[in-house]
């Protein structure tokens, strides 16, 4: 099994959906990198992250506060809980540091980290590298099978975007080979109506 996989997502709910198959086998402790300029989606796959992980409140950008905390529950027992972190306004991993980020990555907690580029060395090399990129929307002529499929699913009215994931160590080929059995390929969303969500063609990336 190769250790990288790249997705196409049509809508900001399929990208959402994405990450809550990711998250339905998160293990304890999980460092996800996350990676992709302003507006690529970082924070809309977080909050599907959130979702599949039990986070019943709402998931907004940590960029002001710099991580935020959430509880999570699995039926009527406690589950993982999440540290969404974000570095974007950080200068240094000395500022890293200071957030008490070996604290976290020491925990039980998923850690996600937004922009991990900020943190030089200071992450270890564990987990999961997603990154996100906007992609323009597809010329029919050019490639007529993308834009029929993103007719076809209601997402014509976001930008699509491409979605990679790298596997670190054995932990994430293991999430990685489950996703792969999950969503082959191209991620669409009938394979979201499937799993009992409601897509939204208004919806955007954020």
């Amino acid at each position: 099994m190769t250790t990288r996989r790249r997705f196409l997502s049509h809508s900001a709910e399929a990208t959402r959906a994405l990450g809550a198959a990711l998250a339905s086998r998160a293990p304890a402790g999980l460092l996800i990198r996350l990676e992709g300029d302003l507006g690529a989606g970082k924070t809309t796959f977080s909050q599907g992250f959130a979702r599949g992980l039990g986070v019943g409140e709402p998931v907004t950008s940590p960029s002001f506060t710099l991580v935020r905390e959430y509880a999570a529950a699995r039926g009527e027992e406690p589950g993982i809980g999440l540290a969404h972190m974000d570095f974007y306004r950080l200068t240094d991993a000395a500022a890293v540091r200071d957030l008490g980020l070996d604290d976290y990555l020491a925990g039980d907690d998923v850690v996600i980290v937004e922009w991990p580029e900020r943190a030089a060395a200071g992450l270890p090399a564990r987990g999961l590298r997603i990154r996100l990129e906007r992609l323009p929307m597809p010329d029919p002529e050019a490639d007529p099978a993308l834009a029929e499929a993103l007719a076809r699913t209601g997402g014509a009215s976001d930008e699509p975007r491409r979605i990679d994931i790298e596997a670190l160590d054995a932990q994430g080929l293991m999430l990685l080979e489950h996703l792969t059995l999950q969503l082959p390929g191209l991620l669409t969303l009938e394979g979201v109506a499937a799993a009992g969500l409601a897509p939204d063609a208004s919806d955007a990336h954020a």
